[in-house]
């Protein structure tokens, strides 16, 4: 099998169990992604969209199942490069550091630490150009993050995602908080990334059915795991 076609993540037969629960929320979901998929995560409030992509990256954990990135199955031996790779952002970011330039500098250092060199990751310059796509011109990296709105919160975060230029994207809501033009924005660029290489892609969760059009790509329903 080719690198091309080769998966970059393989999610098999995931399940969860709410606590206190003892019946699985949903169950069965087993999916691919390979370079250039995008994949649009559709569900009812309260499906568990936003808890499959934290299962994916281990921030929860599933009652069955595994996650394969790039044919290895994830574990404690990789998970920190393996996030390093497959990044998820969730619609209400949490911060890395109080101010806006550190938490837009941590990825130079996760990006050096893996790859031993800080050039492969976004210079301050291109994060500064993005930063100007996205809507923040000029915004003043000295502020705390707490004291941004939610929509300014989404695009830092989206920025320092893009920083380490992952190789999968998991966007729970991305530009839920942002207006139409700043959320048309994000997708052009998303679109745009993935375009740069081969070896890209996402899932988005959007309750916006206009922009999971937008998006185009396949669809995962939760209620199909239910």
């Amino acid at each position: 099998m080719t690198e091309q076609s080769s998966p970059l993540l393989a999610v098999s037969d995931l399940s969860w169990i709410p606590p206190g629960d003892d019946e699985p929320l949903w169950s069965g979901v087993s999916f691919v992604l390979r370079g250039g998929d995008r994949v649009v995560l559709e569900g009812q409030s309260g499906s568990g969209k936003s808890t499959l992509l934290r299962c994916i990256v281990a921030l929860e954990d599933p009652a069955g199942g595994a996650v394969r990135w790039r044919g290895e199955t994830v574990g404690e031996h990789n998970i920190r490069r393996f996030r390093n790779r497959v990044l998820y952002v969730h619609q209400s970011p949490v911060p890395i550091a109080d101010r806006v330039g550190d938490n837009l500098a941590f990825p130079r250092q996760i990006q050096r630490e893996f790859d031993g060199d800080a050039d492969v990751a976004m210079s301050e310059e291109e994060q500064r150009e993005l930063l100007d796509r996205f809507g923040l011109e000029g915004i003043d990296r000295s502020r705390r993050f707490d004291e941004l709105s939610v929509g300014e919160q989404q695009r830092v975060a989206l920025v320092r995602c893009f920083t380490i230029r992952p190789e999968v994207l998991l966007l729970d809501e991305p530009t839920a908080s942002l207006d139409d033009k700043n959320a048309a924005h994000v997708e052009d660029y998303v679109n745009e990334y993935l375009g740069q290489e081969q070896q890209r892609a996402v899932v988005w969760i959007s309750h916006d059915r206009e922009q999971r059009q937008r998006l185009g790509g396949r669809v995962l329903d939760m209620a199909d795991f239910i």
